[in-house]
Formats: structure tokens, C-alpha cells, sequence
């Protein structure tokens, strides 16, 4: 049982809301028409870590730049007026977050987006009133694998990394919560291609997490 642990923290894509494809949809629409040549592994493989890193690794382009400035608002638009449209919440998760927030655990999102797209997410995955913390791209300098968001997060809360459990649905997200030194358990609906099979820790569902917290409000 999860009982000890205070706070439950997460991104949004793969992890509450099935995004992948739509994330990489807006993605490819965007820089293919601003003439990059990209594929799907090349964004698929880097969703979970903040726009700056997409942008530097497959444009050669700053975030601050005034070609990102131009790119970045229309990638947004066709996210959530083409694309989130089509998208559903990750079987399990309203029944787990319900549970675990009656179980008395904050909850926090760590998420490389900017606010207006996060809340966007948490919005189509109709929990945008159910989390304590919503850490963005305009709180921290670094983003994910670097663990900058969710010590903010943790700082936020008053919660030890210790008495925390993040939810990873990436690789990035894997590598910041062990940076952070924050337990972490290992989303199925997510992607981990980039883990050799031997060294890839059991995957679960919101559903195995469901089952591991009290279903009585626990006392204050």
C-alpha cells in the first residue's frame, strides 16, 4: 500500500491523457511546413522533454529565437483545434487521481509545456480542478531529463523525495524522477522503447495503482 507516500506526481501525455500520436501530429505538421525534414521516431521519441530541447536537437533553433517565436503558437493552435479533439483520457486514471487525492496525497504535474497548452491537456482530460501543483515551462530554467521541475514541485508541496511517487510514462521522465530521487513506477501506456528489455522495471496501470490506495479518507 501507498499509504506513506504524500505526493503523486506526473506529466500529462502517455500518462493522463493518450496524446502521443496527437503530440506528434501537431509536431510534424508544424515543422515540416516551417521546411524542416523530420520523421515521427525523431518527435516521438522526444515527447516529454520541454519544447526547447525539440527545438534545439531537430531545428538547430533556439526557444527564444523569432522563427520559434513565429513556429511555436501555430503548433499549439493545430494541438488543440485539430488534434486534442480526437484524443481520450488513459483508461483508469480519473478512478485512480479521484482515489488518491481522497486518499489525502497532493498532486502535482511536472510538465515541459507551457501553462496555456498544459492546462489545455489537463483540460481535455477533464481533470483540470484536481491537481494541487501544475509545474510548466515558464517555472524553470531546465527541463526534463534535468529534475529542475519536479524539486519545484516537491518544494511546492513540502513533500521529501522520499514520501513522493512520480508516475513516469517516458524516458525523460524516468531519468528526471531518478535525478530528483523520487521513487517512480513505471507507466504501460507509455513508451519505453528506449529501455533494453532486460533493464526495464515491471510496467503498470492506473489500475494497479487504484488497488494500492486506501479507499477510506485517511485521518488528518
Amino acid at each position: 500500500m501507498l499509504e506513506p507516500t504524500r505526493a503523486l506526481l506526473m506529466d500529462i501525455d502517455g500518462t493522463l491523457l493518450d496524446s502521443a500520436r496527437a503530440q506528434t501530429g501537431a509536431w510534424l505538421h508544424v515543422l515540416r511546413d516551417f521546411g524542416y525534414v523530420v520523421d515521427d521516431q525523431q518527435v516521438r521519441s522526444r515527447l516529454g522533454v520541454g519544447h526547447d530541447r525539440i527545438l534545439r536537437e531537430l531545428c538547430g533553433i533556439s526557444e527564444a529565437s523569432p522563427r520559434a517565436r513565429r513556429l511555436l503558437p501555430i503548433r499549439e493552435f493545430l494541438l488543440r483545434d485539430h488534434y486534442l479533439p480526437k484524443v481520450s483520457s488513459i483508461p483508469g486514471v480519473h478512478a485512480a487521481i479521484f482515489q488518491a487525492r481522497n486518499a489525502g496525497a497532493q498532486l502535482g504535474v511536472v510538465s515541459g509545456a507551457h501553462r496555456s497548452e498544459a492546462l489545455a491537456l489537463l483540460g481535455a482530460a477533464q481533470l483540470l480542478t484536481q491537481f494541487d501543483h501544475v509545474i510548466c515551462r515558464e517555472d524553470v530554467q531546465n527541463t526534463k531529463p534535468s529534475p529542475d521541475a519536479i524539486n519545484l514541485a516537491l518544494s511546492r508541496m513540502g513533500v521529501t523525495p522520499e514520501r513522493a511517487l512520480y508516475v513516469a510514462s517516458s524516458i525523460h521522465d524516468l531519468m528526471a524522477a531518478r535525478a530528483a530521487g523520487v521513487p517512480s513506477v513505471l507507466l504501460a501506456s507509455g513508451d519505453w522503447s528506449a529501455l533494453r528489455a532486460r533493464d526495464r522495471p515491471a510496467t503498470v496501470t492506473w489500475a494497479d495503482l487504484l488497488a494500492r490506495w486506501p479507499s477510506e479518507p485517511r485521518a488528518a
